[in-house]
């Protein structure tokens, strides 16, 4: 082979499911630089909730954010070549009332996070509403749900030994999810950036790292077009420790650019989320990873986000 067989650096998916931001075609930093190998082929389950509870005001615009997201996805990676990777990954969305405001609101009490809207409206609801100039612009108070978005996926292996791995990655997202249901945005994205990571730090292989660069292109979508912005910045940096044998934890930052050309924050500013979580070895080819995310820059990004994801990984030391 071309390349040595990584050891798996521990990234955890870090989706964004604020609800006009989770149809962009957004790169997943758990998409890593050790590319799949040729003739193997990897798959990932994953499901995530993000609750939302978010209301602002500024200019002519109102935005009003309550409910919960939850985006569950399958996606699989084949090696073609010795530097060729391709996939695709289906989701299916859900936007629904759900039942984690209370347990949100302990969550935050303990760790001194602010609640936000939920200290003000009835539990367990959806309200997904924005208005720009008088125009509502999206009114949503019932349960939706779809096939989303999918995403056709490629790599090329730029870098790889036995300590690090480099990769140039692209995305393709088609409209075929809806955009009456916020399943779909109705328009074609393009990702591409450069990943990489490292499974040995400090001297150590108990410690690893990662790091992901993004630009998207993003074309007319059906709502806000006229505030959508045909470019947006991506960037995730992690640090991972393997706590136990078959056990790493892993803590990681996204910071994306600005989606809409908004006065709102939840549209218009950067926002940053700090995930935190683990990877957990259950075979040799089987791994699970648990995490949960925070809008560190609050009303940027969904409130709390809960993440679970099962991995198929043919590799035996990855």
């Amino acid at each position: 082979m071309l390349f040595a067989t990584p050891v798996n650096a521990g990234a955890l998916p870090d989706a964004d499911l604020s609800p006009l931001i989770v149809t962009t075609g957004l790169a997943n930093a758990e998409e890593s630089a050790w590319l799949t190998q040729r003739g193997q082929a990897e798959w990932h389950w994953s499901v995530a909730t993000a609750s939302h509870s978010s209301q602002s005001t500024a200019g002519q615009e109102v935005l009003q954010f309550d409910g919960e997201t939850t985006r569950l996805s399958i996606k699989a990676e084949f090696g073609v070549t010795e530097r060729l990777s391709l996939g695709l990954e289906l989701p299916y969305l859900l936007h629904e009332s759900g039942g984690l405001d209370n347990f949100i609101e302990r969550w935050h009490s303990w760790f001194g996070f602010p609640n936000n809207l939920r200290d003000l409206v009835a539990q367990d609801q959806i309200d997904f509403r924005y208005s720009d100039d008088g125009n509502l612009l999206l009114d949503n108070q019932q349960n939706l749900r779809g096939v989303g978005d999918l995403r056709l996926l490629a790599g090329w292996q730029l870098q790889r030994n036995e300590h690090s791995a480099s990769a140039f990655r692209v995305a393709l997202k088609l409209p075929t999810g809806s955009s009456e249901r916020l399943t779909g945005s109705g328009n074609v994205d393009l990702a591409f950036g450069y990943v990489h990571d490292r499974n040995t730090l400090f001297g150590s292989p108990r410690w690893s790292s990662f790091y992901r660069l993004y630009a998207i292109l993003v074309g007319e979508p059906d709502h806000l077009a006229e505030r959508a912005k045909p470019l947006i910045g991506q960037a995730a940096a992690g640090l991972s420790v393997q706590a136990l044998p078959r056990l790493s934890l892993t803590m990681q930052a996204t910071l994306r650019s600005a989606a809409y050309d908004s006065e709102l924050k939840m549209l218009g500013d950067p926002a940053v989320l700090l995930n935190v979580g683990g990877t957990l070895g259950l075979t040799e080819h089987l791994q699970l990873a648990i995490n949960v995310g925070e809008d560190i820059r609050v009303d940027t990004a969904p409130d709390v986000t809960f993440g679970l994801s099962l991995k198929y990984l043919p590799r035996t030391n990855r």
